[in-house]
């Protein structure tokens, strides 16, 4: 067997999956799977078997000892058959570039979930030959427009789209277009571990968009476990796999952790207040199970669900949060806020009321806590804050319109002061993982912190697609891996708007 004199290692493996120098005695198979698939191939005519062989002999033969080849062509292996054929091809190497080539057996090629499970596991070894062997800086891919399920996972793996060849080829009867992907080195670097994660998200209630994020916005291949005590949760049409668990109350850590080691998951992600102080106290438990959960110390949860809690530590280290107390008469207002003590500030809260009014407002409420109102304009900060304590990132989310206290139009900008007030705030906490900041700011540019929710918050899918990588980074942090220099921000607008989905 011949093997490529540029590449020092003759075979390259992972999973079930093995690549070596492309086999003389593979060529057929491969005309014949070249033949059957030209309806999604760029070859038009049929190939014959003295083509095919002409082909490799004159062609292929002399790149396995060419210094810079053109062409660099695998047999793909599993459990020793030939199950398909890839590599790279047009390789410039002035330029650093070369674009994927790939088919696998027909039979195969028509199975959308052997087809998935093949060319992720080979976009994997081909990009690893690509940056580190062939130390090229760049890996392009043509795809024809109808072949959706190839384009979501070059979407999927975080391939750019760099463009779409109009009309460009005629198959099957029409004209389509090509659509262009690239994968960068310095990008590529950041992925050191491009293995599947499992990921537990929890209470996924409605919350199908930051789903949706989850699953596109990491740089790895994940397989999102959502859990909620409600059958009947949409959120439970947008995960890989639903569990109907019991109320965390009454949920056992061991059963829990059975069900993470059943499912091989190693990553939680609470998505709601009242998940956050369970998973807090059981942290270290399951940490030293090697199931990681994107919380806070228990501490640091405790004191701001506590809104009386969070405004006694905010006043100790001079931040300026809002005045909080059970007695209104300790706040100094013409027009008040009513909420409840503990938890998410927008349940159930009384805005611009009288004193009078407040006072009968407040027993609706089960722990009642006032708070002058103020008029301004409001603010969501995002932040992901390291394991030692430093923010990664921070994007300030301008609130245009909201609906039942959550954001429904959103856009991101720039505000050193908020910016500033937020990292005093993260020094003072101990804070860990994602949390989200509310502010106002009133007319005379004061600033007012109102409260802060440990946790990823609904309209935070805004600052993922600005750059705030926090799933990613949480990853990373748990294997242990560098995050890398802080993110650069852009600036980005979120509409969130209802959408149908139809199933059968």
């Amino acid at each position: 067997m011949k093997n490529y004199s540029i590449l020092k290692t003759k075979k390259f493996a992972l999973k079930n999956m093995k690549l070596i120098s492309l086999r003389e005695e593979d060529i057929e198979k491969i005309r014949i799977w070249r033949n059957q698939q030209r309806s999604i191939l760029r070859q038009n005519k049929i190939i014959t078997k003295k083509e095919q062989e002409n082909y490799f002999n004159t062609v292929i033969v002399p790149t396995f000892e060419q210094k810079e080849p053109e062409i660099i062509l695998f047999s793909i292996l599993q459990k020793g058959k030939c199950i398909g054929y890839g590599g790279l091809v047009h390789i410039n190497w002035k330029s650093k570039r070369g674009e994927i080539s790939f088919v696998t057996e027909t039979k195969r090629s028509k199975s959308n979930l052997k087809l998935k499970q093949d060319f992720e596991t080979f976009l994997e070894i081909i990009l690893n030959i690509g940056f580190n062997i062939l130390n090229l800086n760049k890996i392009t891919t043509e795809t024809f427009e109808f072949r959706k399920n190839i384009l979501n996972i070059l979407t999927k793996k975080g391939f750019v789209n760099e463009g779409t060849l109009q009309n460009h080829v005629y198959k099957n009867g029409t004209f389509h277009n090509s659509i262009l992907h690239c994968f960068f080195k310095e990008k590529f670097t950041n992925l050191i571990d491009a293995s599947e994660k499992n990921i537990l998200f929890t209470s996924i209630s409605q919350k199908a968009t930051t789903i949706e994020q989850l699953k596109n916005s990491t740089k790895y291949n994940v397989n999102i476990f959502g859990i909620n005590s409600d059958f009947n949760c949409v959120g439970k049409f947008f995960v890989d796999k639903f569990w109907k668990m019991p109320l965390l109350e009454n949920l056992e850590i061991t059963k829990l952790i059975k069900f993470c080691k059943k499912n091989k998951i190693n990553y939680i992600i609470p998505s709601r207040d009242g998940d956050l102080a369970y998973f807090a106290k059981n942290k270290s438990l399951l940490q030293k199970n090697k199931i990681f959960v994107m919380v806070s110390s228990l501490k640091t949860i405790n004191t701001c669900l506590d809104k009386i809690s969070f405004y006694k530590h905010g006043k100790k280290s001079g931040l300026p949060i809002i005045h909080t107390s059970k007695n209104i008469e300790e706040i100094n207002s013409k027009k008040y806020v009513v909420k409840e003590r503990f938890g998410s500030g927008s349940k159930l809260i009384g805005l611009n009321l009288s004193k009078t009014n407040a006072q009968k407002y407040k027993n609706m409420l089960e722990n009642p806590i006032f708070q002058a109102y103020i008029s301004g304009e409001e603010f969501s900060i995002d932040a992901y804050v390291t394991k030692k304590g430093k923010p990664q990132g921070i994007v300030i989310r301008k609130r245009k319109l909201i609906v039942n206290g959550e954001s429904k139009i959103s856009n991101v900008v720039r505000n050193k002061k908020l910016e500033l007030i937020t990292k005093k705030l993260i020094k003072s906490f101990n804070f860990s993982g994602h949390i989200v900041l509310q502010v106002l700011v009133d007319s005379k540019n004061c600033v007012h912190i109102l409260e802060c929710n440990a946790r990823f918050g609904g309209a935070s899918t805004l600052s993922i697609v600005s750059g705030l990588d926090s799933f990613t980074w949480f990853i990373k942090e748990c294997l242990d891996q560098k995050l890398g220099k802080q993110v650069k921000i852009s600036n980005k607008t979120l509409i969130r708007y209802s959408k149908d989905m139809f199933i059968n």
